[in-house]
């Protein structure tokens, strides 16, 4: 039978199984609550997709004349030093398919090192993403100023169109997840990494036009054959494109494939602050365990300081796009393509957390990881939490504070706070219990100011006495609510 007759009567299937809720596929699927127990022994999980600087794609990495196990253990100390806890790292079937036992040996010193720092990655078995014509040996040189010029798609094209290629994808699977499956330095498997990009402007008039359905046809295999192995980890494939992730019946048959296979859900969000989080209220819906597998692109409006503090309030995993600078080149913007940056830097990092000597891209990045990561001695102290330096007022019910005031609010050990009203000086007694606060006779200096000034001051003061709760973020926000909704916004300064 053809690939694509093969294809086509798979798509049938899934549909069909997808209207009842059921699919066969999934019938060693692990449940709910094996998945939910598995991730609450985790911890926050916080990492990068990570290939060493001296590699420029899975191959150089893998083959025997270029893997580089003093760069790796090197660059994941790095890691290790600001509470990176997990890596997610691209194998290649065709580095395997060279050398199957020397492959599996560098898998494990790989592994042997990211314990040492503490480090337990998800490993990738193949990747639709750029070159869809993979080859052995030297690998080319980085195109000058283009991003991730030299990555490769595993298994490629060819055999991708070929089903008699499968058998040797079978055997790759199989070998790797059963080498590995009962070892505690594996996290989990992604056996699949965005299946059906087409991969505009760079590669799409090179790609299969009936790619998505070929990769429909071989995903569930890959599923079965990773399976049969038997793995005590999980088992993803994560979801990468738009739509509304919640309604699963209305997603492509490759989305549902994906949702109805995988062990714990995974996706990527390049997006800022408000799609991500719209994201992971989508996938809450299906009751597992979260992790996103990308994220972080600055020119995207995705950073570290926007999305960090969400995935972790939302217990979601965090493994942003790129560890250090390097033969990659995903400093670089996407729009490099079309315009390679040989004449110009790019005004921000695209991706990349360190320089290719070690030193962080944005040290307030690696301080906000690490404060992430690291438990805290005061954490569960709500008191401890408030307590300790001035907190700036920003917004008083939803408005910006009156230009060059100063509205401040202090939290003491005696149990009072005080500071500026921002025409006079105040000060209340304070009550917390678990996140509610109560603030009781509140005292100010009558001195007079401007209206403004006054107007503010009066808002203020109503506001304290009514304050019912407060919240602090993560990112180091504290807004203090009454029972109408937010009424301060503050940060220390």
């Amino acid at each position: 039978m053809s690939t694509i007759g093969i294809a086509g009567r798979l798509t049938g299937l899934l549909v069909a199984v997808h209207v009842l809720g059921v699919t066969a596929w999934a019938s060693e699927r692990w449940t709910e609550a094996r998945a939910n127990e598995w991730y609450a022994r985790q911890g926050f999980l916080v990492g990068a997709n990570y290939v060493p600087a001296t590699a420029i794609n899975e191959l150089e990495m893998w083959q025997a004349d270029t893997f580089d196990p003093k760069r790796i253990d090197l660059e994941l100390g790095w890691a290790a030093a600001i509470g990176m806890n997990t890596m997610r790292v691209f194998l290649h079937d065709l580095a395997y398919q060279q050398d199957p036992e020397g492959f599996l040996r560098r898998v494990d010193t790989f592994l042997t090192i990211a314990q040492k720092h503490r480090i337990r990655p998800m490993l990738v078995l193949f990747d639709s993403v750029w070159d869809p014509f993979p080859a052995l040996g030297p690998q080319r040189p980085p195109r000058p100023g283009v991003h991730n010029s030299g990555w490769l798609q595993s298994p490629g094209k060819v055999a991708l169109e070929d089903p008699s290629h499968w058998p040797r994808l079978e055997t790759y699977v199989k070998a790797v997840v059963s080498r590995f499956k009962d070892d505690a330095r594996v996290l989990a498997w992604d056996l699949w990494n965005e299946v059906d990009n087409m991969n505009e402007p760079a590669y799409s008039s090179l790609e299969p036009k009936n790619k998505g359905e070929l990769v429909l046809a071989l995903l569930p295999q890959v599923f079965a054959w990773a399976r049969a192995a038997s793995p005590t980890q999980p088992i993803t494939s994560g979801l990468w494109r738009g739509g509304d992730w919640s309604k699963m019946l209305d997603l492509p048959a490759i989305d549902r494939l994906q949702l109805a296979l995988s062990d714990i859900v995974s996706f990527h969000s390049y997006d800022p602050p408000a799609q991500l989080e719209a994201r992971i209220t989508q996938l809450q819906t299906y009751k597992r365990p979260i992790i996103c597998t990308e994220y972080m692109a600055r020119g995207n409006g995705s950073t570290f300081q926007g999305s960090l503090p969400i995935l972790k309030r939302h217990g979601v995993g965090a493994i942003n796009w790129g560890l250090v600078q390097g033969k990659a080149q995903t400093h670089l913007p996407w729009d490099s393509w079309r315009r390679p940056y040989v004449d110009r830097e790019p005004s921000v990092w695209f991706h990349e957390v360190f320089r290719t000597d070690g030193t962080p891209y944005d040290a307030e990045e690696t301080i906000l990881i690490r404060r992430l990561t690291t438990p805290s001695r005061d954490e569960g102290d709500p008191l401890a939490r408030l307590r300790g330096g001035i907190w700036f007022v920003e917004q008083i019910q939803g408005g910006p504070i009156v230009e060059a005031s100063r509205v401040t609010m202090t939290f003491g050990a005696d149990g009072r706070v005080a500071g500026s009203t921002s025409c006079n000086t105040y000060s209340a007694a304070y009550a917390i219990t678990g996140d509610r606060l109560t603030i009781t006779m509140p005292i100010a200096s009558l001195r007079g100011c401007e209206a403004p000034l006054m107007a503010q001051e009066a808002a203020f003061l109503t506001a304290l006495r009514n304050l019912a709760r407060y919240e602090l973020s993560d990112a180091g926000v504290l807004t203090l609510h009454t029972a109408a909704g937010p009424a301060f916004v503050a940060r220390r300064r």
